[in-house]
């Protein structure tokens, strides 16, 4: 299966998404995509996992909350 990886940062129209060809991916690859809320009703919420990074007490930890059904 192949993986691509979406950064969206910097998507402000709908028609951007298009260009990426962002819907044909989804349909048959695993897809990474930052920015979610960006997509433009382009993700489909049941096939979603939310993965959520920020940092920890030391400079080198990380926390991850997971979230989202397979």
């Amino acid at each position: 299966v192949a993986i691509w990886h979406y950064d969206l940062y910097r998507i402000e129209r709908e028609e951007e998404l298009a260009e990426l060809a962002l819907e044909e991916t989804l349909e048959s690859s695993i897809v990474l995509v930052e920015w979610p809320s960006k997509a433009h009703g382009f993700l489909w919420p049941q096939h979603l996992i939310t993965i959520r990074a920020k940092h920890g007490a030391g400079e080198m930890e990380r926390i991850f909350h997971v979230s989202g059904m397979l």
